[in-house]
């Protein structure tokens, strides 16, 4: 179990007395930790004075407190919840979110609103090319020319010249570091 001490100059308060900062935590309040850093270790599952879940599908660090897993869809758009099964907890029954294996980002306001990715509408140019001779198949004639559209692309985004290449992948992300979300649930 990881304790925080007091500093030295603490002793009028407790000379020895260690806290317990996962005694600290509010329950329902989501909470990241780099798990990927040695050193650094995901809170205990077996104090009688609370409990966390950790917001992944099918983790053992979960076994007995979280019940009816559901995750279904593909990447980047998995939805994943499950129901918190533990009788001393203030949220027992409650379905929550599954944010770590959803790679769900959270968003001020608004609690428990869901909503899935979205780009702000916006429009690519057109590339057309045309023939030009004297019988049009499909377009327009004029001057003893006629001219028809061969064929017309949306291209992908290109670079403006000044902010580099765009980045394109199968989501809409801003950059990012992954870490694991835990919930305190009693």
């Amino acid at each position: 179990m990881k304790h925080v001490g007091l500093r030295s100059n603490d002793k009028d308060i407790a000379s020895q007395e260690q806290i317990d900062v996962w005694a600290l935590q509010p329950i329902g309040s989501p909470f990241p930790l780099w798990t990927h850093l040695t050193g650094v270790t995901a809170p205990p599952t077996d104090n009688a004075n609370y409990r966390y879940i950790k917001l992944t599908a099918s983790d053992s660090y979960n076994t007995g407190v979280l019940t009816g897993e559901s995750v279904s869809g593909s990447a980047p758009l998995v939805q994943a919840t499950a129901a918190i099964s533990d009788s001393g907890s203030a949220l027992n029954g409650q379905t929550v979110r599954l944010i770590n294996t959803e790679r769900r980002v959270l968003r001020a306001g608004s609690s428990g609103t869901v909503e899935s990715d979205a780009l702000q509408g916006h429009r690519h140019g057109q590339v057309a090319s045309f023939w030009i001779g004297s019988t049009a198949l499909q377009g327009i004639s004029g001057s003893g020319y006629s001219f028809a559209l061969s064929s017309l692309a949306i291209t992908d985004p290109i670079t403006d010249g000044a902010n580099g290449t765009p980045r394109t992948a199968s989501e809409t992300r801003p950059k990012n570091i992954g870490a694991d979300y835990y919930m305190r649930i009693r």
